[in-house]
């Protein structure tokens, strides 16, 4: 399963996120007539791509934001805080890295 696919997949409630990528892949087959499972691959990727990225999506960009229950409760608005979270944490510990080696 390729990663743009299940984080789109997921983020718009196609599929559980808790099943993971190597069950996602059947549980979408059920999902997607044969005769567009190839277009809609393809689809997904590019969305992945381009709009709905995994470190920060462009939801603003995004042409199904009002169907997706990932941005209805708020989630690149957690993402962003996780993010800067995570920056703050690797400043604090770069910095104590640089004492640390002055005291040394």
């Amino acid at each position: 399963m390729d990663t743009h696919i299940f984080r789109v997949s997921w983020r718009l409630g196609l599929i559980d996120e808790a099943i993971g990528e190597s069950k996602s892949h059947d549980a979408l087959l059920k999902l997607v007539p044969p005769k567009d499972a190839f277009r809609f691959h393809v689809l997904l990727i590019q969305q992945g791509r381009i709009v709905c990225r995994a470190p920060l999506p462009e939801c603003t960009k995004c042409v199904v934001q009002d169907l997706c229950p990932w941005h209805a409760k708020g989630g690149p608005e957690k993402r962003r805080t996780e993010l800067a979270k995570n920056r703050l944490k690797a400043k604090e510990k770069s910095a104590k890295r640089a004492v640390g080696r002055r005291l040394s």
